[in-house]
């Protein structure tokens, strides 16, 4: 197969024009339009007010994570989950934060293992993120205990994952409503769509937080197809995102090609 055409080499010519456009498509009206507010001339409660806002348009994947010790079990229910490392030599780490004071993060000490229950958006899930969220994901104008206050709830587990975990596994069965005249109307589906469980590797205390770093030994992909949702929590609210697979290929190589040229054109 013939190679494609060569990409195009940027040098500190282009660059110096690439710059020139910026400054040039920047308009006054698009300055007036921006807020920018700095910690060193903004109140702390209106710089603080600023950060929360923001991060509650930024949609974050839920999860629970539980742990036990012996017949003692806690679950907290996390937005913070994260992908640290994946390495071919080695298992994958995840990451994921804890407020303190934590029971939940007090078992993971004494234990060294937890599992990550990631959630789904199955009828159930939401009440389950909520009933372990605490604070975190109260309603607005709610205040809930911490999760770490109760064991776990009245959830549906199925038998604890194999040893040396030892870790409640959500059920795929929905949450009990009593206010439900009927409870069992509803199909039962996985509340988690997959479950890592993990061994501790590093725990670091950040002001009011602990930043728990684990390694992956165990994958559950359990049975739950790729159609069902996933629950994300976003603008102080849960959402549920269906996965929809690619139905377009990538643009070809010579297309791609005429859009470069077109913009370098744009820059003379």
């Amino acid at each position: 197969m013939p190679p494609g055409p060569a990409s195009p080499v940027i040098t500190s010519r282009h660059t110096r024009r690439f710059a020139e456009y910026a400054v040039r498509s920047n308009s006054s009206s698009c300055q007036k339009q921006r807020r920018i507010h700095t910690v060193h001339d903004t109140p702390f409660p209106t710089f603080s007010s600023h950060y929360k806002s923001v991060f509650a348009r930024h949609a974050a994947p839920l999860a629970v994570i539980t742990t036990a010790n012996g017949t003692h079990a806690r679950a907290a229910t996390v937005s913070s989950l994260t992908s640290l490392s994946v390495s071919p030599s080695s298992p994958p780490l995840v990451t994921f934060n804890l407020r303190l004071p934590s029971c939940t993060s007090k078992i993971i000490h004494d234990v060294g293992r937890f599992s990550v229950n990631l959630l789904s958006g199955v009828y159930g899930a939401e009440q389950i993120a909520r009933a372990f969220a605490g604070r975190a994901l109260a309603p607005t104008g709610q205040q809930e205990e911490p999760d770490e206050q109760v064991e776990i709830l009245d959830v549906d587990w199925f038998p604890r994952s194999p040893e040396p975990y030892n870790t409640p596994m959500l059920n795929h069965t929905v949450i009990h409503d009593m206010d439900d005249p009927q409870p069992n109307s509803h199909e039962a589906h996985p509340v988690a769509f997959a479950r890592l469980d993990c061994r501790t590797q590093h725990c670091f205390t950040v002001r009011d937080h602990e930043i728990w770093v684990g390694e992956v030994e165990r994958i559950d992909l359990g049975n739950s197809p790729d159609s069902h949702p996933a629950l994300v929590y976003v603008s102080r609210t849960f959402k549920r995102v269906l996965h929809e697979p690619a139905t377009h290929s990538p643009a070809p190589a010579a297309d791609l090609r005429k859009s470069q040229l077109r913009h370098r054109k744009s820059l003379h």
